[in-house]
């Protein structure tokens, strides 16, 4: 039986829809296929794994070595924390008050039997001055004692500043002058002041 359509144009089709002859392989009258191109899944790239058809996955976050590299950055810190403190520190504190002794011999005199010349000794007022003021009033006794040298007056200062620059003695009379000593000085002398005369 002659079909009225195209055999040869229709594409996609098992049996012609006129006639219903059979248009697969074998028929004389089948289109030549074209063959296709093969399909292509397109490449995902991740940094996480991809999940099997069965099973169940975790994912796993991939992350940079940094651990030595935060570490440093850590440990400079610290030292530079604990650097600011230790300037600080030593910048705000002080140290700590100490206690000037200062004694005066007069050279071969009897404590009882003084010479006219030192009338002004027993119980003289003494200034200790630092870089310039005044910190502290002093007396020395009446009489003094009995040493090797001679007769010796002694007096103390306590709660004296210990970072002055420069510290100075002397009787409130004027008299006697004013002894000056650096504060290394003083430190070399464990603080203190021991003079003669005569």
């Amino acid at each position: 039986m002659e079909c009225s359509i195209d055999h040869s144009k229709i594409v996609g089709l098992r049996f012609c829809t006129g006639c219903g002859a059979p248009l697969g392989e074998g028929s004389a009258l089948q289109t030549p296929h074209t063959p296709q191109p093969p399909t292509v899944q397109p490449v995902v790239q991740s940094h996480y794994p991809i999940p099997e058809e069965s099973g169940s996955w975790t994912p796993t976050v991939r992350t940079s070595d940094n651990s030595k590299r935060n570490t440093l950055i850590a440990g400079g810190g610290v030292v530079g924390f604990l650097a600011l403190i230790g300037i600080f520190v030593t910048i705000t504190s002080k140290p700590d008050p100490v206690s000037v002794s200062t004694s005066l011999t007069l050279v071969d005199e009897n404590c009882y039997d003084l010479s006219w010349g030192y009338f002004d000794i027993p119980s003289a007022q003494v200034t200790l001055t630092i870089d310039g003021v005044v910190k502290g009033y002093s007396t020395f006794p009446r009489v003094g004692s009995t040493s090797l040298l001679g007769c010796k007056f002694t007096t103390y200062f306590s709660d004296i500043p210990a970072d002055g620059n420069t510290y100075s003695y002397s009787l409130a009379s004027g008299r006697r002058g004013v002894i000056t000593r650096t504060r290394a000085e003083m430190e070399a002398e464990d603080w203190s002041f021991d003079l003669s005369l005569g």
